[in-house]
């Protein structure tokens, strides 16, 4: 591979970097930490919201989980690619970074019984165990044509930054009303967004690259 594939290849981590930053990242900051909302806490932060507690604005609350979800697989679609420019022990370290964001869906109290049998927790289990699937069977995944792995990460990393990032535009005037005072849009959400553009120039990349490349 050319020295100028290699740094492209770059585009990858350094938009899931990013990714990572601006979910974990503050979505509603505030000078109070104890009011700092993070894309993370979202999934759990909505269910206590009048407006969604009342039925009057209607979310999928498991949605603002996707960016975890996309974080998590996606890593284990990419260790395992032929084109990826590193050894076979670091492909083994990096897989297990698909299990962080993994976890990071689970609710703060929970049991295997409530992730199960819970309506509320269902969509978070089944995610969390296409997450830990996606990471066993990593290296099956690495050997997915290149086009069919870029076209489905495209559209993971576009549903999974769509939907809370709509659903959170639809929050922001009640979170207001919540604390009655002026808040502004956190960097998390510009960070979501600038990592969504390094991504998606990834997946174009990866789609696009010559066979031969592809090969070596």
């Amino acid at each position: 591979m050319s020295p100028s594939r290699r740094w492209i290849w770059l585009l990858f981590p350094v938009g899931l970097v990013l990714w990572a930053a601006g979910y974990w990242g503050a979505w509603v900051p505030h000078k109070d930490v104890g009011l700092v909302i993070l894309g993370i806490d979202m999934g759990e932060y909505v269910k206590f919201l009048p407006q969604v507690r009342s039925g009057q604005l209607h979310l999928w609350r498991a949605g603002f989980y996707l960016p975890a979800l996309a974080l998590s697989v996606s890593v284990s679609f990419l260790v395992w690619r032929r084109e990826l420019p590193v050894p076979e022990w670091l492909r083994v370290i990096l897989t297990l970074l698909a299990f962080p964001p993994a976890f990071a869906m689970l609710p703060p109290i929970w049991t295997p019984a409530l992730m199960l049998h819970s309506v509320d927790f269902r969509q978070q289990a089944l995610a969390i165990g296409l997450a830990i699937f996606a990471a066993i069977v990593s290296p099956l995944l690495g050997r997915l044509h290149r086009r069919v792995v870029a076209l489905f990460l495209g559209m993971l990393f576009s549903l999974s930054a769509v939907v809370p990032l709509y659903q959170f535009h639809l929050l922001f005037p009640c979170i207001a009303d919540l604390y009655r005072e002026h808040i502004s849009v956190g960097y998390g959400i510009w960070l979501m967004l600038a990592a969504l553009g390094v991504l998606m120039g990834g997946c174009v990349w990866l789609y696009r690259m010559p066979d031969a490349a592809s090969q070596a």
